[in-house]
């Protein structure tokens, strides 16, 4: 593969047929590129994900870096980010972190993994242990306005540069309480955009996060409530639906949990004492 086909690769051109106006067209379209992501930890796999690889202008590949690390801090397989001394490129589609000597590993969360697809970051695991939060919990006192975390989803979906072009990607961002945008990562995996994000703000020395507000595209399931507890984020705001367990887990872990934050309005499924001009409690 050519350099310039591997700068490019997040975004790929693509034949297609339209129909429209009843008669049909031919299409050159834009879509989301899709690629294996391997990631090892000490030489030892630890997962191979599915996720937008990096584009043109991520010339060092940063975004996958920020994604293996933050995979590794959402997976609390390590604490901090200095606790990787080191990424080795194998290839295009393999990274190798090496641990700093020393540094404490969690070897008993390191799961055995097929490949995580791009949709879901718990369903490829080959062993199941269920869902846990235990000894994660948030502690902010915090205030937010709660028209702030309504109004945040608007500047996620204005920063995003391959959603305009393919429409076919999700977004994680970080909005502080002020409402300004922080961070903000797309990938065509929920899971994959928030540890990429999470990889930003380690790379910033933004963790734990305090004062800010986690957006997300798409629906909240519990994976991605516990990926925002292990970064200590304290409000998440979903532009779609919650789950059930993403609900328990969020409540468990202290975290305000917001959806269908859409056109200034959202629900507020747990942990509403956190938003200013909270009228009722749950």
């Amino acid at each position: 593969m050519n350099e310039e086909a591997r700068e490019d690769r997040s975004v790929v051109r693509a034949a297609a047929m339209q129909w429209r106006g009843g008669s049909w067209h031919r299409l050159a379209d834009l879509v989301t590129g899709e690629e294996a992501l391997e990631i090892r930890l000490g030489g030892r796999m630890v997962a191979m994900t599915m996720r937008t690889p990096p584009g043109g202008e991520d010339e060092e590949g940063q975004a996958d870096v920020d994604l293996a690390i933050g995979f590794l801090l959402s997976e609390r397989i390590i604490a901090t980010a200095d606790a990787i001394e080191r990424v080795e490129r194998k290839s295009a589609d393999v990274l190798n972190l090496i641990p700093r000597p020393g540094a404490p590993i969690e070897q008993g969360r390191i799961v055995q993994r097929a490949v995580v697809t791009a949709s879901c970051g718990v369903c490829a695991r080959l062993e199941v242990t269920g869902p846990s939060m235990e000894g994660v919990r948030v502690e902010e006192e915090a205030k937010f306005d709660a028209a702030v975390v309504a109004g945040a989803p608007a500047k996620l979906r204005a920063a995003q540069k391959i959603f305009n072009q393919t429409g076919g990607v999700h977004a994680a961002a970080l909005v502080d309480a002020r409402g300004e945008l922080l961070h903000l990562s797309e990938d065509i995996g929920r899971h994959n955009a928030v540890d990429r994000l999470i990889g930003q703000a380690a790379r910033a020395g933004r963790l734990p996060l305090r004062g800010v507000i986690l957006v997300v595209s798409g629906r909240v399931s519990w994976e991605i409530v516990q990926k925002g507890a292990a970064a200590g984020v304290s409000v998440i705001a979903a532009i779609s639906a919650v789950s059930s367990l993403a609900i328990d887990a969020a409540r468990d872990a202290g975290i305000t949990l917001t959806g269908f934050v859409r056109d200034g309005a959202m629900n507020v499924y747990t942990c509403p004492s956190r938003l200013s001009a909270t009228p009722i409690t749950l």
